[in-house]
């Protein structure tokens, strides 16, 4: 369940000790609470700056103002237009809460996820954590279902990728978030790679994985699609889109399929349900998306396969301000490593 369907392809914390957050200007870190979940971002309710909004590759306004289109359509090609603004926007920074619960033959637990993604045109900042609790998994099957690992790529053309046994993920039972200290962090056999990512290309296989890309028509169910224009406190407007996926249309398409397997490791999968809120700024940058879904299949890779299935809520908070996109916690654990 690293996130618990691709076709939403959607889309740490709280010390000084290597929590994957933003640090103020004292030192702390902020935690606050938005959707009902933890969000570690400053700026998630300003709107992107004129600078970041400039850079935007497809504007939504065309679409919401077509006649011709129904809402559903609207919103598959608003959810379209999302991925590729954020393949090609200067600068974005994303927090992903997802919690849910995974069953793996015939042991369950709660399975936290969280990602938190920084890029620019320079850099990459990429740390994902994976964690069950409250859980029954044997040795085998908690091996699917436990990651610690970042991905730093500082401005050059070299590539550090830094992994964390799973014993050294902590949980904190009172934010609920995931952490592991910046002491923990080992290096992975493609730390300080050459040539492995080119920092100045906005990928868009990786915008994939945190929007919503579907290759087929008529996957959004007419009768659940709403789209409503609202603003913020400080007067900057955005749209919010209501809708639910058409689970056969879905299971159809053999990309969305694919792309479901790919990341929850498994195969013969298929979705049971998916119902999703998104809310995108009038430039066109998503503001937040969030997605209650459900898939089942098989989990595991070579020879060693399980039955299992999936149940969560995903929380993805974006921000395009320069303070949440810094990196200066990947440089040091970089560093600490060389």
């Amino acid at each position: 369940m690293k996130k618990a369907i691709t076709l939403i392809t959607l889309l740490m914390l709280i010390s000084s000790v290597g929590l994957l957050a933003v640090a103020c200007d004292d030192g702390e870190y902020n935690v606050t609470e938005a959707e009902g979940v933890p969000n570690v971002l400053q700026d998630y309710e300003a709107a992107p700056e004129e600078s970041v909004a400039e850079s935007v590759h497809t504007a939504i306004l065309p679409i919401i103002n077509d006649e011709t289109l129904s809402t559903a359509e609207k919103i598959q090609q608003i959810m379209n237009a999302a991925e590729y603004n954020e393949s090609f926007v200067n600068r974005y920074t994303y927090f992903n809460y997802t919690k849910g619960t995974t069953t793996i033959k015939d042991k369950s637990g709660t399975l936290i996820y969280q990602r938190l993604r920084k890029q620019n045109s320079n850099a990459k900042d990429d740390t994902t954590l994976k964690l069950p609790i409250n859980h029954n998994f044997g040795s085998a099957e908690v091996l699917f279902v436990r990651n610690a690992a970042l991905r730093y790529n500082p401005p050059g053309n070299t590539y550090y990728r830094m992994q964390a046994d799973g014993e050294d993920i902590k949980y904190d039972e009172k934010t609920g978030l995931l952490s592991v200290d910046n002491a923990d962090w080992k290096k992975h056999s493609q730390f300080g790679s050459s040539g492995t990512i080119s920092p100045g290309e906005h990928n868009l296989e990786d915008a994939k994985k945190t929007c919503a890309n579907w290759n087929c028509e008529g996957i959004v169910i007419a009768d659940s699609a709403k789209i409503e224009k609202k603003t913020t406190e400080n007067g900057d407007v955005y749209y919010e889109l209501t809708f639910e996926i058409d689970k056969d249309v879905a299971n159809a398409d053999s990309t969305t399929i694919a792309r479901l397997e790919q990341d929850n490791s498994g195969k013969n999968m298929s979705v049971n349900y998916i119902k999703a809120k998104v809310q995108v700024w009038e430039c066109g940058l998503l503001k937040y998306y969030s997605t209650d879904e459900s898939w089942n299949g098989k989990i595991g890779k070579a020879i060693l396969w399980y039955e299992g299935s999936a149940q969560s809520v995903s929380n993805v908070f974006y921000s395009y301000s320069e303070r949440d996109n810094d990196m200066s916690n990947a440089e040091s654990i970089k560093n600490g490593l060389l």
